[in-house]
């Protein structure tokens, strides 16, 4: 049985991206609840790539791949980590793609920058209650290099994902 009450948080009967609101405006609020999830499953990275400071660089963000297939995908969230000494404040963001998992016109995402912790939660989920089933690009993660890092010789800048959910349309 799949809980509907907290879909539409503006209460007029319609899922649309006016329901971000109600979550933009408690976000950070804590709520204790049991439960928890297993681990494992298809991975989620960013490509690699070199750039040099000042650039803007865009890379493509994976869900999945060739081995690790995603079998019925509903909904993503995640937190991503980068080091905010080399990202030029307020440059980092995701942007979602028309891919496997969906149009993105018929998709709901919800993005937070906490720039100063160098982190970037994302949540991302289809509408129609249709899982999804496959690998491969599904948005592309950008930002611009601080220019006032040259006078290091090279920087390497490590991505990592933490509390990374995918659900089903049947809530698993």
């Amino acid at each position: 049985l799949i809980n509907y009450k907290h879909i539409d948080t503006d209460g007029n009967a319609v899922i649309n991206t006016d329901d971000t609101l109600a979550i933009s405006l408690n976000y950070g609020q804590l709520v204790m609840r049991g439960g928890g999830g297993g681990g494992g499953g298809a991975p989620i990275s960013v490509e690699a790539d070199t750039a040099n400071p000042g650039d803007t660089i865009h890379l493509a963000l994976l869900l999945g791949d060739d081995i690790n297939q995603v079998a019925d995908a509903y909904g993503l969230a995640f937190t991503l980590h980068y080091d905010p000494m080399i990202v030029e404040p307020g440059t980092f963001e995701i942007e979602y793609l028309d891919s496997w998992m969906g149009n993105v016109n018929d998709m709901l995402a919800f993005n937070r920058n906490l720039n100063a912790a160098g982190a970037y939660q994302s949540a991302y989920t289809r509408l129609d209650g249709i899982n999804q089933s496959g690998f491969g690009q599904i948005g592309t993660v950008s930002f611009t290099i601080q220019d006032d890092i040259i006078a290091r010789d090279a920087v390497i800048m490590p991505l990592s994902f933490s509390n990374v959910r995918l659900i089903s349309a049947q809530e698993t």
